[in-house]
């Protein structure tokens, strides 16, 4: 289940991303998002210009995180990076479902 974002944005955004995170946590409680790594790597290398540091630093996350995941070595179902793919997706009007296959 989807945790809801502590990270202070501002109202407005955080509110719309609130209101995503219940309409996915309204799913089975069993079931789990997952990260279209090829997507998530197409991304980060359109508007990241392939800087996975730069992209980390957008979500909030450690650059080590971000590259365990595109290598594998991270859990793909994870609430953390889930959470902060759709925030980003939310923020600057992308659709989050290219990025994350949804239960």
């Amino acid at each position: 289940m989807l945790i809801f974002f502590t990270k202070t944005i501002d109202k407005e955004k955080a509110h719309m991303y609130n209101g995503v995170v219940k309409k996915i946590n309204k799913k089975k409680v069993g079931d789990k998002m997952e990260v279209n790594i090829e997507n998530l790597k197409k991304l980060i290398k359109e508007k990241f210009k392939n800087n996975k540091t730069r992209f980390a630093e957008t979500l909030g996350i450690s650059r080590e995180y971000i590259s365990k995941l595109l290598n594998g070595r991270e859990d793909k179902t994870s609430a953390k990076i889930c959470n902060a793919i759709i925030l980003y997706c939310e923020s600057n009007n992308l659709d989050y479902r290219k990025y994350i296959f949804l239960p």
